[in-house]
Order: structure tokens, then sequence, then C-alpha cells
């Protein structure tokens, strides 16, 4: 019949049991319905296939190479190169770049893509495609993963195409940002060498005699040829700046040589077992969430009287005994029977 009872929190679970064991079929129900939809759903989605190229980074000429025993390098080219590249697949302009000089392209155009919709449809697709890991000081792994197995190679070998030539590019326009930096300061440079030359001939015009900037009894000549000497000491040095930007901009090249080192090529299908687990996962809390919210929303509408508490609560009568259910004995249910 009716069983004591313990403190507010020990009274609210036995209420939510109590609640259990009366609707087990209705609370379990949605982990079921949960777990029943969640992983035939893992299981159609397409396969996912993965491949991968290693490449072999150095430094450029004219520094020394970093396998040189004697070099000290705060950063391996392999951690250069990864930080570099992740920054450029970031960016949504080098995906598109890559994804149009690669397969994808025209595999999206043969499903139907419109032409005004397919750097947006290359983007989404790349997003999150490709993944760059350190093997080595000197060697960089870049891996794509994709639905289409077929694309991965001639994806793969678009990017690190894409990625040199924007490494080129990039080193032109610092070159040519530097050789306009020393022409432009050539340019003003060139005022104070002319008044510093004026000033030399104007003092020779006024004093013939002074012909040797080191003569004591000329000190006024010594400063003016110090002034001429320090200023074209300056657009010498500009002029040698200048000279070597321009040579190095003639003989561009990216701070990055590499090369394969693992051409791309084989292609593996990815394992759905992880997908299944943390799918199922994922659908099991879910259906526990639903569970739980089910079984509150029924013990909170539940109104039957079934302990004292109840009784003294929801009718105002005291409970002043309660019966226990006894067990009973074989011979007694026979003669009940």
């Amino acid at each position: 019949m009716y069983q004591e009872d313990g403190p507010g929190a020990q009274k609210t679970v036995r209420r939510l049991l109590d609640v259990f064991k009366r609707h087990k079929i209705l609370v379990l129900l949605p982990i079921v319905i949960a777990l029943e939809v969640s992983v035939p759903l893992a299981l159609k989605r397409p396969h996912q296939y993965v491949g991968a190229t290693r490449l072999w980074i150095d430094t450029a000429a004219p520094n020394r190479s970093s396998t040189d025993p004697t070099q000290t390098l705060n950063e391996t080219p392999s951690h250069s190169g990864q930080s570099t590249l992740q920054e450029h697949i970031a960016l949504s302009s080098f995906r598109v770049a890559v994804g149009r000089r690669s397969p994808l392209a025209s595999r999206l155009t043969a499903q139907g893509t419109p032409a005004a919709r397919l750097d947006d449809k290359i983007d989404a697709t790349l997003l999150s495609a490709f993944s760059v890991g350190i093997v080595g000081p000197q060697v960089l792994e870049i891996s794509m993963t994709s639905k289409d197995a077929s694309i991965i190679p001639g994806t793969l070998r678009a990017l690190v195409s894409q990625y040199r030539d924007d490494l080129k590019k990039e080193n032109d326009l610092s070159q040519q940002g530097q050789l306009k930096y020393y022409q432009d300061q050539i340019k003003a440079q060139q005022k104070p060498l002319d008044d510093a030359r004026a000033a030399v001939n104007r003092y020779l015009a006024d004093h013939p005699t002074a012909s040797v900037p080191t003569d004591i009894n000329n000190p006024g000549f010594l400063d003016l040829w110090g002034r001429q000497t320090a200023a074209q000491n300056v657009m010498t040095g500009l002029q040698n700046s200048a000279i070597a930007a321009d040579t190095a901009l003639k003989n561009s090249a990216s701070q990055q040589i590499f090369h394969y080192k693992d051409e791309p090529g084989a292609v593996v299908k990815l394992s759905q077992k992880k997908k299944i687990i943390s799918t199922g996962v994922a659908g099991l809390f879910g259906g526990l969430l639903v569970s739980a919210l089910v079984l509150a929303l029924l013990a909170a509408t539940d109104r039957g009287a079934r302990r004292r508490e109840d009784i003294e609560d929801e009718l105002g009568l005291e409970v002043v005994a309660t019966v226990g259910d006894y067990p009973q004995s074989p011979a007694r249910r026979r003669n009940i029977s």
C-alpha cells in the first residue's frame, strides 16, 4: 500500500522511478527510435576517400640550404611551409583557384552546376577537404578527403601548383615594393645631394685657393665638402640597394623551394566504423534527452496518490498508519486459487 518516504530529493527520485516503471515502454521509445534512425543514416552516407602527397621543402637561394649543418634555424622548413600553406588554404580565393585548375571544376560542371554558381560550389567542396601535417624537418604531407576518389590526385597536384604560383607572385610583389621604395628614396635624396654639390661649387668660386678639403686654412670648405660626401654616400647606398632589388625582381623566386617526395597517387577508402559509432552515440544522447523530458513531463502530470506524502499533500488527510505489501507463500496462493 503506502510506503514511508525520505527527504525531498529522495522523494523526487522515487516518484520518477515509479513513473518509469509504469511507463517503461513510452520512456524508452525515444532512445530506440533515435538509434534506429541514426545508425542507418550513417550507413547510407557516401563513402569518404583520402589521398596524400609529400613535399620536400628547403630554403631558396641565395640562402644556404636548411640541410647545411652550419645553419641555425629558428623554424624548420616544414613548420614554415605548414603555416604558410594553411594560410593559403584558409583563403576562399585560393581554394577556388585550386578547384578551377583541378578535375573538380569539370566534374561539378558535368553534374549540372551552373557557371554562375561554380566558384561557390568549388569553395564549399574544398572548404574542409585539405589537411597539412609535418612528417619531418624537411617533409610536409598534404592530404585530401573527398566523396569522389577520382578527383583527389589531380586536385592535390593543382594545390601544389597553385601554391607555387602564389608564392612566386607574392615574392614578386614584395620585390617590386622594395624596388619602388628605394627608387622613391633616391628621388628624395637627389635634392640634398644637389644642394651640397652646389654649396661646394659656390665656395670654390668664391675661394679659388680652397682646392684641398683638408686644408686647415679653409675650415668652411671642409664642412661643405663633408656634407657633400655624406649626401653622396647616402645616395650610393640607395642606388646599390635599388640595383639589388631590381636584380632580385628579375631573378624572382619564392623564399621556399619544394618538390614532390611522394607524388599524389593511391587513394584509400576511409572506414565507416568511427562514423557509425559517433553517429550512434549522438543518436543515443539525443534519445536519452528526449526520454528524460518525457519522464519529467509524465512525473509532472501524474497526480496519483501512491505514498503517504501524496495523501497528506493532495487530500490534506493525516495518515496514521501504513500497511505494507507482503509476498504470499506458495501454499496460500494455491488456497486462494
